[in-house]
């Protein structure tokens, strides 16, 4: 199985890593984050969909690891913030 963690190169492959944020897998979901906190910077795009896991996502790491990943972007809107602070009472 292919591991963002081990690539050197993240950049080329965000578009794919954004992808697997829909995986059913929660494992292939939190690798996906991981990764694309490398590149947290360059990853705009994927913002929609890291705030649906945030507030959404079944599974505990995967929602932390969403929240993470927020927290430390340089990115700010309103539904960011907005599911950030929810997340606060979340007992992950």
């Amino acid at each position: 199985r292919w591991d963002p963690l081990q690539a050197t190169d993240i950049e080329p492959l965000i578009p794919q890593l954004i992808t697997e944020l829909d995986s059913k897998d929660p494992k292939v979901r939190l690798s996906a984050l991981t990764g694309l906190g490398k590149v947290h910077e360059k990853c705009e795009a994927a913002l929609p969909k890291i705030i649906h896991l945030l507030t959404n996502d079944k599974d505990g790491e995967v929602r932390k690891e969403a929240a993470h990943f927020l927290y430390y972007s340089d990115y700010k809107s309103p539904d960011l913030l907005k599911a950030l602070k929810k997340s606060m009472n979340d007992p992950v």
